[in-house]
């Protein structure tokens, strides 16, 4: 990471793995101080976002790529969630209506 140039830096963020639990489990108030704090951040404006997550006693890591594209008609470019699960064990069904609940937000 030290070496990475400062435009890659800048094109990708990384949340705490304890925010994607306090956003689906938290109240109403926490999550719109959660969600205010993310758009702060201005993550679905990056490149590649990394949220690692903890639920279902297993990690995983989700990785929100090309949210910052507004043109999807290319099969190779435009929004892409990708679910990195080690054990193959979490249905990435089960996390999308809350990705896109977080995404919708921002718009």
């Amino acid at each position: 990471w030290k070496r990475t140039d400062e435009d890659q830096k800048n094109a990708c963020a990384y949340l705490d793995p304890l925010w994607f639990n306090s956003y689906v489990n938290g109240d109403k108030e926490q999550k719109s101080r959660i969600l205010r704090w993310t758009k702060k951040l201005k993550i679905f404006s990056r490149k590649c976002v990394f949220v690692p997550i903890v639920r279902w006693g297993h990690w995983n890591l989700l990785v929100l790529c090309h949210f910052d594209e507004t043109d999807c008609s290319d099969a190779k470019k435009g929004p892409r969630m990708l679910l990195l699960d080690s054990l193959n064990t979490t249905d990435p069904k089960r996390l999308a209506p809350e990705i896109r609940g977080i995404h919708s937000w921002y718009l």
